[in-house]
């Protein structure tokens, strides 16, 4: 499945790049990384604007932990230990349907 050097020509790059993605369904990994990092940013943000009101902070802080938590509730982007086979199944699913996308992840996978 593409974990020696032999088996894939990705193999560097998986092995470089790995935690950026394995933690996530492959339809998300970017995607969600992106999410992730303006939450992060808005955080930063709340602190830097919004200094001289602290119950407006929190309230902001607030609001931006309730968006993320809908968007992670609402993409389930996260991979399960128990999806791993489900994920695989609806990859291939996809790349004999004709999606590019997931036919390049077909082809790197094996």
């Amino acid at each position: 499945m593409g974990n020696t050097k032999s088996s894939s020509p990705h193999y560097e790059f998986r092995r470089a790049y790995s935690r950026m993605y394995s933690f996530f369904v492959p339809k998300y990994s970017w995607g969600f990384m992106l999410v992730l990092l303006g939450r992060k940013f808005l955080f930063a943000a709340t602190g830097i604007l919004f200094q001289s009101n602290a119950s407006f902070q929190l309230a902001f802080a607030l609001l931006v932990t309730f968006y993320s938590f809908v968007i992670t509730v609402t993409w389930r982007p996260y991979l399960c230990y128990g999806e791993n086979e489900r994920v695989l199944e609806e990859n291939d699913r996809l790349a004999r349907a004709g999606d590019h996308y997931h036919a390049k992840i077909l082809d790197t996978l094996r």
